[in-house]
Protein backbone atom coordinates (compact mmCIF):
# COMPACT_ATOMS: atom_id res chain seq x y z
CA UNK A 1 0.00 0.00 0.00
CA UNK A 2 1.39 3.78 -0.82
CA UNK A 3 2.27 5.70 2.49
CA UNK A 4 -0.17 8.93 0.30
CA UNK A 5 -3.27 6.82 0.08
CA UNK A 6 -5.58 6.14 2.73
CA UNK A 7 -6.31 2.41 3.33
CA UNK A 8 -8.94 0.95 1.07
CA UNK A 9 -12.24 1.15 3.17
CA UNK A 10 -11.48 4.76 4.14
CA UNK A 11 -11.40 5.43 0.54
CA UNK A 12 -14.71 3.22 -0.21
CA UNK A 13 -16.52 5.26 2.22
CA UNK A 14 -15.23 8.89 0.88
CA UNK A 15 -16.23 7.96 -2.27
CA UNK A 16 -19.36 6.84 -0.83
CA UNK A 17 -20.28 9.81 0.73
CA UNK A 18 -18.98 11.83 -2.57
CA UNK A 19 -21.67 9.86 -4.68
CA UNK A 20 -24.21 10.53 -2.14
CA UNK A 21 -23.85 14.10 -2.18
CA UNK A 22 -23.21 14.02 -6.16
CA UNK A 23 -26.38 12.30 -6.01
CA UNK A 24 -28.63 14.59 -3.74
CA UNK A 25 -27.21 17.71 -5.79
CA UNK A 26 -27.80 16.50 -9.17
CA UNK A 27 -31.40 15.80 -8.05
CA UNK A 28 -31.92 19.29 -6.43
CA UNK A 29 -30.58 20.86 -9.45
CA UNK A 30 -32.92 18.83 -11.79
CA UNK A 31 -36.09 20.37 -9.63
CA UNK A 32 -36.44 17.76 -7.50
CA UNK A 33 -38.09 18.75 -3.81
CA UNK A 34 -35.26 18.63 -1.07
CA UNK A 35 -35.64 16.11 2.09
CA UNK A 36 -39.20 16.36 3.97
CA UNK A 37 -38.87 19.73 5.96
CA UNK A 38 -40.56 19.31 9.51
CA UNK A 39 -43.68 20.93 9.65
CA UNK A 40 -43.69 24.07 12.77
CA UNK A 41 -45.78 23.82 15.53
CA UNK A 42 -49.13 24.81 14.20
CA UNK A 43 -52.74 23.50 15.99
CA UNK A 44 -55.91 24.20 16.03
CA UNK A 45 -58.01 23.36 19.37
CA UNK A 46 -61.86 23.43 20.19
CA UNK A 47 -62.17 25.50 22.83
CA UNK A 48 -65.61 25.37 25.63
CA UNK A 49 -68.39 27.51 24.16
CA UNK A 50 -69.42 30.73 24.91
CA UNK A 51 -72.52 32.42 24.36
CA UNK A 52 -72.58 34.09 20.87
CA UNK A 53 -74.43 38.05 21.09
CA UNK A 54 -77.75 37.63 19.20
CA UNK A 55 -78.12 33.76 19.12
CA UNK A 56 -79.94 31.93 20.79
CA UNK A 57 -78.73 28.46 21.84
CA UNK A 58 -80.48 25.18 20.54
CA UNK A 59 -81.97 23.39 23.93
CA UNK A 60 -79.75 20.34 21.98
CA UNK A 61 -76.10 21.03 20.71
CA UNK A 62 -73.59 18.77 20.91
CA UNK A 63 -70.42 19.55 18.85
CA UNK A 64 -66.52 17.95 18.77
CA UNK A 65 -63.78 19.47 17.10
CA UNK A 66 -60.57 17.64 18.19
CA UNK A 67 -57.31 18.91 17.63
CA UNK A 68 -56.00 19.52 14.27
CA UNK A 69 -52.86 20.67 12.11
CA UNK A 70 -49.10 20.30 12.98
CA UNK A 71 -49.15 19.57 16.74
CA UNK A 72 -46.27 17.43 16.44
CA UNK A 73 -45.08 15.68 13.33
CA UNK A 74 -47.31 14.92 11.36
CA UNK A 75 -50.72 16.15 10.18
CA UNK A 76 -54.24 15.58 11.52
CA UNK A 77 -56.46 16.61 9.48
CA UNK A 78 -59.55 18.70 11.00
CA UNK A 79 -62.85 17.43 10.56
CA UNK A 80 -65.94 18.92 13.30
CA UNK A 81 -69.03 17.43 14.03
CA UNK A 82 -73.03 18.75 15.01
CA UNK A 83 -75.69 17.09 16.33
CA UNK A 84 -78.45 19.26 17.26
CA UNK A 85 -82.42 19.48 17.05
CA UNK A 86 -84.46 21.70 14.86
CA UNK A 87 -86.26 23.83 17.60
CA UNK A 88 -85.19 27.64 15.99
CA UNK A 89 -81.96 27.76 17.94
CA UNK A 90 -78.15 27.90 17.25
CA UNK A 91 -75.56 25.18 17.47
CA UNK A 92 -72.03 26.52 17.88
CA UNK A 93 -68.83 25.29 17.46
CA UNK A 94 -65.85 27.18 18.46
CA UNK A 95 -61.65 27.04 18.31
CA UNK A 96 -58.22 28.85 18.86
CA UNK A 97 -55.20 27.94 16.67
CA UNK A 98 -51.83 28.66 17.49
CA UNK A 99 -48.74 29.02 15.62
CA UNK A 100 -45.32 28.54 17.33
CA UNK A 101 -46.88 28.69 20.56
CA UNK A 102 -48.39 31.98 19.99
CA UNK A 103 -51.99 31.99 19.88
CA UNK A 104 -52.79 33.56 16.63
CA UNK A 105 -56.19 34.69 15.27
CA UNK A 106 -56.84 33.91 11.66
CA UNK A 107 -59.77 35.07 9.33
CA UNK A 108 -62.47 32.88 8.88
CA UNK A 109 -64.19 32.76 5.54
CA UNK A 110 -67.02 30.29 4.31
CA UNK A 111 -65.72 27.79 2.05
CA UNK A 112 -68.68 25.78 1.46
CA UNK A 113 -72.42 26.94 2.48
CA UNK A 114 -74.53 24.85 4.27
CA UNK A 115 -77.34 23.41 2.17
CA UNK A 116 -80.14 23.18 4.42
CA UNK A 117 -79.54 26.25 6.92
CA UNK A 118 -77.90 29.28 7.84
CA UNK A 119 -74.08 29.53 8.81
CA UNK A 120 -73.07 32.70 11.39
CA UNK A 121 -68.76 32.98 11.44
CA UNK A 122 -67.72 35.07 13.96
CA UNK A 123 -63.96 36.14 14.78
CA UNK A 124 -63.92 36.58 18.39
CA UNK A 125 -60.89 38.17 20.35
CA UNK A 126 -59.92 35.20 21.51
CA UNK A 127 -61.59 32.10 18.87
CA UNK A 128 -63.70 31.73 15.74
CA UNK A 129 -67.08 30.99 16.39
CA UNK A 130 -68.94 28.64 13.88
CA UNK A 131 -72.91 28.70 14.48
CA UNK A 132 -75.39 26.67 12.38
CA UNK A 133 -79.73 26.79 12.32
CA UNK A 134 -81.41 24.56 10.18
CA UNK A 135 -84.06 25.69 7.94
CA UNK A 136 -87.62 25.76 9.59
CA UNK A 137 -89.20 21.90 9.77
CA UNK A 138 -85.51 20.18 8.58
CA UNK A 139 -83.76 17.07 9.43
CA UNK A 140 -81.47 14.87 8.38
CA UNK A 141 -77.76 15.97 7.21
CA UNK A 142 -76.00 18.69 6.16
CA UNK A 143 -72.51 19.99 5.71
CA UNK A 144 -70.34 23.24 5.97
CA UNK A 145 -66.68 23.95 5.55
CA UNK A 146 -64.58 26.85 7.20
CA UNK A 147 -61.55 28.09 5.66
CA UNK A 148 -59.13 30.53 8.06
CA UNK A 149 -56.46 32.08 6.72
CA UNK A 150 -52.78 32.00 8.51
CA UNK A 151 -49.56 30.75 8.19
CA UNK A 152 -51.40 27.59 7.36
CA UNK A 153 -54.43 27.89 6.03
CA UNK A 154 -57.31 24.98 6.91
CA UNK A 155 -60.68 23.90 5.66
CA UNK A 156 -61.95 22.59 8.35
CA UNK A 157 -65.49 20.83 6.97
CA UNK A 158 -67.98 20.41 9.59
CA UNK A 159 -70.96 17.25 8.97
CA UNK A 160 -74.42 18.40 11.09
CA UNK A 161 -77.00 15.77 12.19
CA UNK A 162 -80.26 17.67 12.76
CA UNK A 163 -82.72 15.65 14.32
Amino acid sequence: MRPDRPPPRRRLRRAARSAICAAALAALGAGAAPAQVVPPSESGFPLPSVPVDGLVRSRECTTDLPTFGHPDLQYWPPHGTMRMTNDGGWCWLQFGQSFRAALIHPNPTVAEPPAHGTLDLRKMPDRISMAYRPAPGFTGPDRFAVRTDGPLPHTIPVEVTVR
